[in-house]
């Protein structure tokens, strides 16, 4: 599961839930690709597949040298002063031995538009910080990958 999450690689089910569309885990560009209809293709066009503050998953670099963040925990903007108002939530987390630091995804809304973007997490009564990146942490490129 470590190397997954280093990779970007989702966990359906874990990354995902019942309204995740394809466009909101990256795959829109395989879906502009496919000429033909598939079952699935109304659902991705309709209004609410088309919004563009759906939530999107994303990578979280965890700022504040603390540990791994709790799966679940709710992601806030920076200026959150109370735990409302969510933004998203963590869907995987793990301490990367390659990276000897602490990596996340989580689903995010407009997630792919706030690359950089500072925020906070809240779980248990407690706040961390985090900055949202790219969730492939580790060969971003598929260079090492020996398929």
């Amino acid at each position: 599961m470590v190397m997954r999450i280093e990779k970007g690689f989702l966990h359906i089910g874990a990354d995902t839930d019942g309204t995740t569309l394809p466009q909101d885990i990256g795959f829109d560009t395989l879906i502009k690709k496919k000429s033909d209809d598939f079952v699935g293709r109304r659902s991705t066009m309709r209004p609410d597949g088309l919004r563009e503050d759906r939530r999107q998953l994303v990578g979280l670099e965890v700022t504040d040298n603390g540990p791994a963040l709790a799966t679940g925990a709710h992601v806030l903007p920076t200026d959150a002063i109370e735990p409302r108002g969510t933004i998203g939530w963590v869907t995987s987390s793990a301490t990367s031995p390659v990276l000897n630091r602490p990596i996340a995804m989580a689903l995010v809304n407009a997630g792919q538009s706030r690359m950089g973007e500072n925020i906070r997490i809240w779980d248990l009564g407690a706040w961390r910080s985090a900055r949202i990146c790219d969730r492939r942490f580790y060969d971003p490129a598929g260079e090492r990958f020996d398929g």
